[in-house]
């Protein structure tokens, strides 16, 4: 807890800092320099969009916190240290594999005990299913971050939900590390690694994002009336990417170029969210 409180400066800038890298990947896909569009205070609130992600990995972060508090408290009052006896987590492919072979050389697997073996190769198969998933969840992340703009094969939203089952498996690779072997600031190589997994699900999701648009299918439908009374509505080749407080941002997705209002040269806005 002391640790949380010393680092809540950093944390404040982390946030702002994740906040603007949102806007930056994924208004640079459509080769628009964020920065010079966004006000101060705009800035400083640019995680709030991100507010629903941020809080389940709080969330995650605090039951893991007190998961591990009260499973300590649970081993150390019945003199155990039974944490690699657990099937759910990388660390059971080994001591399973260990213990299948111990009980073949102490002959522990006849008569009845065959039914022993089978779940004994039961969990071994769910431990090693752990591992993969472990390892492959990263690799596959990896090439979709730096897969081409448009091509996303995984929806975002299954890497989302994969992250909530993988994120607790690594929390508990640097803990159970830790007790073994004292670790130099655990916490800061959680918030490191997670911060970095958090950033990547922002590239891959915003990639889907602008995919749909450059597809034709806008999130948001919109209609502009401009000061001189024009009018401008999205449809199938002008579409709508975003605004911020000043500026609104349409593409034209034939000519594959971007146009840019100012939100003092509009008088009047309509938005409407498409089915």
């Amino acid at each position: 807890m002391k640790e949380f409180i010393k680092s809540i400066p950093i944390l404040s800038g982390l946030l702002i800092f994740i906040g603007y890298f949102n806007y930056l990947t994924y208004y640079r896909i459509f080769d628009i320099e964020i920065s010079t569009y966004l006000s101060t205070s705009e800035l400083l609130i640019s995680f709030l969009p991100l507010t629903l992600p941020i809080l389940v990995l709080i969330g995650i972060f605090s039951f893991h916190a007190i998961g591990a508090i009260v499973i300590l408290s649970y081993r150390k009052k019945r003199n155990r240290d039974d944490s690699d006896e657990d099937t759910f987590n990388i660390y059971a492919f080994r001591e399973v594999l260990l213990n299948i072979i111990k009980n073949f050389r102490d002959k522990k697997y006849n008569n009845w005990s065959a039914l022993w073996l089978l779940l004994d190769i039961i969990r071994l198969i769910i431990a090693a299913a752990i591992i993969m998933f472990f390892v492959l969840y990263v690799i596959f992340l990896i090439k979709m971050i730096f897969s081409s703009a448009y091509i996303v094969k995984i929806p975002s939203m299954f890497m989302i939900v994969l992250a909530v089952i993988w994120i607790p498996l690594f929390l508990d690779v640097v803990t159970r590390a830790n007790s073994i072997n004292s670790i130099k600031s655990p916490f800061y190589i959680k918030l490191f690694f997670i911060t970095a997994l958090f950033l990547g699900l922002i590239v891959i999701s915003n990639k889907e994002r602008a995919k749909n648009i450059m597809n034709g299918k806008p999130e948001f439908e919109i209609k502009l009336t401009l000061e001189n009374k024009d009018t401008l509505s999205t449809n199938s080749n002008i579409v709508f990417l975003g605004k911020t407080n000043n500026y609104i941002f349409l593409r034209n997705i034939n000519e594959n170029n971007n146009i840019i209002y100012k939100m003092d040269n509009v008088d009047k806005l309509v938005n409407k969210k498409k089915n």
